[in-house]
């Protein structure tokens, strides 16, 4: 074999042992959306606002969704009981549970806020979900004053 075919096969070689490291580095993609059944509603600290969740992992591999790290947000102010509110009730079966998402699959899920607690006053509230590998767009409430009897 020649030089020039030598050090083709090399680097050939290189570029694939190369592209294999890269495919086994990639970073799981995912996707969140967080949406409000009730956009609209009254002053009540009785009442329930249900939000709802959506996560997808839209990559090939088995995504880690840094569960430790979501956190809710009303008007960019961090909700200090998020951790309780996503770790109470009913959660996904399987060895992973919130901490693992496999390839295109999807959690899908609510909670209920009350409104008293935080929603507390008339106005409009942004309602935003993070973490450390996602972000959805807020969902918008407004809360419109007790209703005169």
């Amino acid at each position: 074999m020649n030089n020039l075919a030598r050090t083709l096969s090399l680097l050939t070689a290189s570029f694939l042992a190369l592209f294999a490291q890269s495919q086994n580095r990639r970073t799981p993609e995912l996707w969140a959306a967080i949406g409000v059944a009730e956009p609209l509603v009254f002053e009540d600290p009785n009442h329930d606002l249900n939000i709802s969740f959506g996560l997808v992992n839209d990559s090939d591999i088995i995504a880690d969704t840094d569960f430790g790290s979501w956190k809710i947000l009303i008007n960019g102010q961090n909700v200090p009981d998020s951790h309780w509110i996503f770790g109470n009730g009913p959660g996904p079966a399987g060895p992973g549970g919130w901490e693992r998402l496999p390839a295109r699959e999807a959690f899908i899920f609510g909670k209920a806020f009350p409104i008293g607690k935080y929603f507390p006053k008339p106005g409009t509230y942004e309602v935003a979900w993070k973490g450390s590998r996602f972000s959805a767009r807020p969902a918008v409430v407004r809360v419109l004053p007790q209703k005169k009897k």
